[in-house]
């Protein structure tokens, strides 16, 4: 019998996910439904694999990740349940740490600890792997294999990390993803190349092992986005293997294999991305683009505390060996790159919002914190009025969009 917390190797058939179920010797199961796919045949295909393996199938649809609902769904979790989840990054975070508190009551503690950072380290004592089958619905975030997941606590976005947080199963079909909007295939492929390529940047010490590793899954991405950039650019809708193959890639991102003994605070830019996500109401991969620009301009300018200039020069090699085309300076060439894969740097914001954006990253990610490290207030202002400036966009020839106003924004 295989326990469910052995780590499996991904799964690519409903007949396999029948067989997991079955071996995990539970007679109950919770199946997380995203509400954005509740409907879908996807949900009933799971729902029917879990139901032939003679378990008890108990169906609760997600809500937002945060403590509360965490809360109300471990409340739905029998002691000994396995859980399945289908849905995004939001609905496979509430799973993850609902299924993590219903096993381990005293979890909760950590993740309501009073502490002013944003960073949740979940102690080795509480496991390895979660007993889980994970059956994500969008690509890019790798949650289905990844050791985090991100939830809200008082009105900040936290991050919580430790092996515990690993599903045991993931499960990759086609019909998961077959409805995805051609955009958020896109934004998925370049989530996936940042969280590759920022801890290789961000550090500048080099790993021999490692180095290799991560370079070739940051080319792997980068023909992957125009493979899918081509397809969307002819109108057509991207095919089921090209799916299915960055659906496999995603996850190689979150890996020891591939970032090695490297910093994990190595990116910039997700904290201040995050933040900027949270203060707007926008999704994490609008918030992105312009706070990376902005990120790799500082390096570029020798601020070695936003990270390694040769680092970020040898990373643009690799990835101009995929994409010939790209220009040779690392900034423009990323804007480029960004504008291939039609993903906006704009965003549209005031003052005033930069200065929350920026109070909020050095209260949940800054002031020595080693997110943010030494960057004060002001370096953080600065970033935010320079790149989300849809004047200074237009001036360096960047790609915009007309602003949205606060409310549509909202």
């Amino acid at each position: 019998m295989t326990s469910p917390w052995q780590l499996t190797a991904p799964l690519t058939a409903l007949v396999q996910a029948t067989a997991w179920a079955r071996e995990t010797g539970s007679s109950h199961v919770v199946l997380v439904v995203d509400p954005a796919v509740a409907d879908q045949d996807i949900t009933a295909q799971v729902h029917s694999a879990l139901t032939a393996a003679g378990a008890q199938v108990r169906t609760v649809t997600a809500e937002q990740a945060d403590i509360l609902s965490i809360h109300r769904l471990a409340d739905c979790i029998p002691y000994g349940a396995v859980t399945a989840v289908v849905g995004g990054g939001t609905a496979m975070d509430l799973a993850k740490l609902a299924s993590l508190v219903a096993r381990h009551p005293d979890a909760a503690k950590w993740l309501e600890v009073k502490q002013r950072g944003g960073l949740i380290a979940l102690p080795p004592a509480l496991g390895q792997y979660l007993p889980m089958l994970a059956v994500p619905t969008t690509l890019g975030t790798g949650s289905e294999r990844g050791p985090v997941a991100c939830y809200t606590l008082d009105g900040f976005k936290r991050l919580a990390t430790g092996s515990v947080l690993q599903p045991a199963a993931s499960l990759y079909l086609p019909d998961a993803t077959r409805l995805l909007p051609a955009h958020l295939v896109s934004e998925g492929v370049l989530e996936a190349l940042h969280r590759t390529i920022a801890p290789y940047i961000g550090d500048p010490i080099p790993q021999p092992d490692a180095d290799p590793l991560c370079e070739r899954l940051a080319s792997a991405l980068v023909t992957a986005g125009y493979q899918i950039a081509h397809e969307i650019r002819h109108g057509r809708t991207v095919p089921d293997q090209l799916r299915l193959r960055l659906a496999r890639l995603s996850p190689e991102s979150h890996t020891a294999r591939i970032h090695g003994h490297r910093s994990p605070y190595g990116s910039r830019a997700w904290p201040i991305a995050n933040e900027l996500s949270t203060h707007l109401g926008i999704g994490k991969m609008r918030a992105l683009p312009p706070v990376w620009a902005g990120v790799w301009a500082r390096i570029l300018a020798g601020d070695a505390r936003f990270g390694s200039a040769d680092r970020l020069h040898g990373m643009w090699s690799v990835i101009r060996a995929a994409a010939p085309h790209l220009a040779d300076n690392p900034l423009r060439g990323l804007t480029q790159l960004m504008a291939d894969w039609h993903i906006s740097l704009h965003v549209s914001t005031s003052a005033h919002d930069n200065d929350c954006v920026a109070r909020r990253c050095l209260r949940a990610w800054g002031a020595d914190l080693p997110h943010l490290g030494r960057l004060s207030l002001a370096d953080i202002r600065l970033l935010l009025d320079e790149f989300l400036d849809p004047r200074l966009a237009t001036a360096n020839g960047w790609p915009v969009e007309r602003p949205r106003h606060s409310a549509e924004r909202r």
